[in-house]
C-alpha cells in the first residue's frame, strides 16, 4: 500500500468525524456558542483532541471508519451524561467527573440509576453489536502483528509485511503528533475560565471546556490567607508555640505551606501526614490551655451533616407542620439558626463538607471547588478539627458508608480528625432503605459520648457525623398506597412519590436530632450540637409539578442546659462578632436575619463556609 493510498483511506473518516464532532456539541446542555466565536485556542484544542485520539483509535483497531465511530460514540455518551446531569444537578459534565466512571463500577447504586439501568444495558449491548459489525465488515489496514510474530505468515512475507506495519505506525504517530502540537500551541495562551461550569461550556465549547478544567487542576489555589482556622491558630498561640517556631512561622502553617506542589494524588498522603502533624504539634505545644469560657470543662460538640436535608415545608405547602417537630423545638432553643447557602445542588456532598470543615469559601478553590477531595493536597489547610485539637479535643468523624469513598480515608485524617469511623464501625446497624439509618448514627454518637463520659479526666469530644440514610435515588424506593397521607395534608400530583419517600427519611432525621440532643442533655457536662443539610435532594419530577426549592438548606446550632448556663452573658456582641468576622476574612453582615451578633435565638442566613466559626462562637469558644 503506497503512502498516497494509505492517506486517502484515512482523511475521509478523519474529516467527516471532525465535522460531526462539532455538530454534536449543539445537542449539549447548555448549548455552546458557534465555534467561530469561541477563540482560536478552542478550535485548536478541539481539532487537536480529535486528531490525536483518531490516531490512537487507528493503533487500536486499524480501521479508520470504526475508529471515528468509536470516538463519536464516546463523545455522544459524555454529552448525554452531561445533559442528564444538567437536568438533575444544574451543571454539565466537567473534567473531574471522569473519575465517576470507575466509581460507577464500585458504587453502582449511587450513580447508575441516574443514567438509567435500561439505558446502560442498551448502550452496552449496542456498543457490543457495533464492535462486532465494525470488526467484521471493515477490513483492517494491515495484517496483525501477532500473526507475523508467531510465524503464521510465510517467510517471504516478513519484510514486506514489516514495511507496511512500520508505514502504518508512522501514519498513526503522525496523527498523534499533529494533535499534540495543536494542543501545545493552544496551551501557550489559554482562554480564561470563570469556574461557572455552565457558563464556561457555553463560551468555550464542550471539548475545550473539559480541557481547560483539566489544566486548572494543576493549579494550587491561594487559600491559605482565606483559611479562618489558620488565623485562629496563629492568633491563639501561646508563648511556648512562638518560641518553637524558629523561623517565625507557626507549625501548622509550616506544615501546610507547600503541600500540593507538583502533581496531585501521590502527594495526598504526604499532605495528610503534614497537616495531622501540625495539629498534633499545636495541640501538644499549647497544652490545651486556652479556654474562652474561663474553665477547663470544655463542651462536647457534635456536628450533624444531614444528607439531602432541608425544611421541605418551605417549598411544599401541603407538608404537615408536625413533620419536623424536634427540628422546630430545637430551633426555638438555638443559639443561631437560618438558611445555609450551600455550594451543591442535589449531590456532591463533599463540596459542602469541605466548606464547613475548612471554613474556606469554595470560590477560592478554582476548579477544585467541584470535588475538593480529588486533589486535596493542593488546598490542605487547618480546619475546625485542627483548631479544636489545639484546644485539647479528641476529634472523631463518623460516616456510615464505604470509608474509601471520595478518598475520605486520606482526606478526613488530613483535616485533623483523630478517628474516622466508616461503615465497618456499624457491623449490625439498622438500615432504613438501602443505607445505614439515621437512628444508627444517633446510637453511635450516644455510644461515643457515653464511652467518653466513663473516662475520668477525659478529653472533650468533637464528633462530625455525615449521615447516609436519605441518599438517593429516591425514585428507586417503594411508596405504599396511602402513605402520602401520613406526611401531606392533600393528595399529591401524579408522579410525585419521590417526595413521599423523602418525607419519611426527613422524619427519621428529625428523630435523630431529638435523640442526639437528648443524649447531650443527659450529660453532666456542657454540650452543643450543630445541624445542617448538605444540599437539597434530586427530585426533578416533583419540582416540575410542585415547585422547586431555592437551593438553600437549613441549619441551627444548639447548646444543652449546662452549656447555656455556662455561656450566658459571654457570647460575642454585635461589634465583637463583626470584628472577628473581619479578622477571619469572612463577610460581615446578615443575608436575611435580625442582627449581626450571635445573640441566642438569632436568625441569620449563612454561606456554608462560615458555619463552623458561627457554631464555635455560639458555643462560647470564640
Amino acid at each position: 500500500m503506497s503512502n498516497t493510498s494509505l492517506l486517502s483511506s484515512l482523511w475521509a473518516p478523519w474529516l467527516l468525524g471532525l465535522v460531526l464532532s462539532f455538530a454534536m456539541e449543539w445537542v449539549a446542555l447548555p448549548r455552546p456558542v458557534n465555534p467561530i466565536i469561541r477563540g482560536w485556542q478552542a478550535l485548536l484544542v478541539h481539532v487537536g483532541l480529535w486528531t490525536a485520539f483518531f490516531g490512537l483509535m487507528l493503533l487500536v483497531f486499524q480501521r479508520p471508519w470504526f475508529g471515528a465511530i468509536n470516538l463519536l460514540a464516546f463523545l455522544f455518551l459524555l454529552i448525554e451524561i452531561g445533559n442528564i446531569k444538567w437536568v438533575m444537578l444544574r451543571e454539565p459534565f466537567i473534567y473531574p467527573d471522569f473519575e465517576y466512571f470507575t466509581d460507577t463500577i464500585k458504587y453502582p447504586r449511587l450513580y447508575l440509576p441516574f443514567f438509567g439501568v435500561r439505558n446502560a444495558v442498551l448502550a452496552t449491548l449496542g456498543y457490543g453489536l457495533a464492535l462486532a459489525v465494525g470488526l467484521y465488515f471493515e477490513p483492517a489496514l494491515n495484517l496483525s502483528a501477532v500473526a507475523w510474530v508467531t510465524g503464521i505468515l510465510p517467510e517471504a512475507w516478513k519484510v514486506s509485511w514489516l514495511g507496511r506495519v512500520l508505514q502504518l505506525l508512522v501514519v498513526m504517530a503522525g496523527f498523534v503528533a499533529v494533535g499534540a502540537a495543536l494542543l501545545a500551541a493552544a496551551g501557550r495562551a489559554p482562554l480564561p475560565v470563570s469556574f461557572n461550569a455552565g457558563q464556561d461550556q457555553r463560551k468555550l465549547g464542550f471539548l475545550y471546556f473539559l480541557w481547560r478544567y483539566r489544566q486548572e487542576e494543576s493549579v494550587r489555589p491561594p487559600v491559605d490567607e482565606y483559611a479562618p482556622f489558620r488565623k485562629l491558630l496563629n492568633a491563639t498561640e501561646t508563648k511556648e508555640i512562638k518560641a518553637s517556631k524558629g523561623a517565625g512561622r507557626d507549625p501548622a502553617a509550616a506544615a501546610v505551606t507547600g503541600v500540593g506542589e507538583g502533581s496531585s494524588t501521590h502527594h495526598l498522603e504526604r499532605a495528610t501526614v503534614q497537616v495531622v502533624d501540625a495539629a498534633n504539634h499545636v495541640a501538644n505545644a499549647s497544652g490545651g490551655v486556652r479556654m474562652p469560657l474561663g474553665s477547663t470543662d470544655r463542651p462536647d460538640l457534635v456536628m450533624l451533616q444531614c444528607e439531602s436535608f432541608f425544611d421541605l415545608r418551605r417549598t411544599f405547602s401541603t407538608a404537615k407542620p408536625e413533620l419536623l417537630s424536634a427540628f422546630d423545638a430545637l430551633r426555638g432553643q438555638a443559639q443561631g439558626q437560618g438558611r445555609l447557602h450551600v455550594p451543591a445542588w442535589g449531590a456532591n456532598t463533599v463540596r459542602t463538607e469541605y466548606a464547613v470543615i475548612s471554613g474556606v469559601d469554595p470560590a477560592r478553590l478554582g476548579v477544585h471547588r467541584y470535588n475538593p477531595y480529588r486533589r486535596y493536597a493542593r488546598h490542605a489547610v487547618p480546619t475546625i478539627a485542627t483548631y479544636l485539637r489545639s484546644l485539647g479535643y479528641k476529634t472523631v468523624c463518623v460516616h456510615p458508608y464505604v470509608a474509601e469513598f471520595y478518598r475520605r480515608t486520606l482526606t478526613i485524617p488530613g483535616m485533623g480528625f483523630d478517628v474516622f469511623l466508616g461503615q465497618e464501625a456499624f457491623p449490625d446497624a439498622k438500615r432504613f432503605g438501602p443505607y445505614i439509618s439515621d437512628e444508627a448514627v444517633a446510637d453511635k454518637i450516644a455510644a461515643l459520648l457515653g464511652e467518653a463520659r466513663d473516662d475520668d479526666g477525659r478529653q472533650p469530644l468533637f464528633i462530625y457525623a455525615i449521615t447516609m440514610e436519605n441518599h438517593g435515588p429516591l425514585d428507586w424506593e417503594t411508596v405504599a398506597d396511602g402513605e402520602q397521607q401520613h406526611y401531606f395534608t392533600e393528595p399529591l400530583p401524579s408522579g410525585c412519590d419521590d417526595v413521599v419517600a423523602y418525607a419519611r427519611h426527613i422524619v427519621n432525621a428529625d428523630r435523630m436530632m431529638q435523640s442526639v440532643s437528648a443524649t447531650l442533655d443527659s450529660l453532666d457536662r456542657p454540650g452543643g450540637m450543630c445541624v445542617f443539610g448538605d444540599h437539597v435532594p434530586i427530585m426533578p419530577a416533583v419540582y416540575a409539578s410542585m415547585g422547586e426549592p431555592d437551593g438553600t438548606t437549613d441549619y441551627f446550632y444548639w447548646a444543652n442546659q449546662s452549656l447555656r448556663a455556662s455561656v450566658s452573658g459571654r457570647l460575642q456582641g454585635v461589634k465583637q462578632g463583626a470584628e472577628l468576622e473581619s479578622e477571619l476574612g469572612m463577610e460581615s453582615g446578615v443575608r436575611q436575619g435580625q442582627g449581626q451578633g450571635q445573640e441566642q435565638g438569632q436568625t441569620r442566613d449563612l454561606p456554608a463556609h462560615e458555619l463552623s466559626v458561627a457554631f464555635l462562637k455560639g458555643m462560647g469558644l470564640l
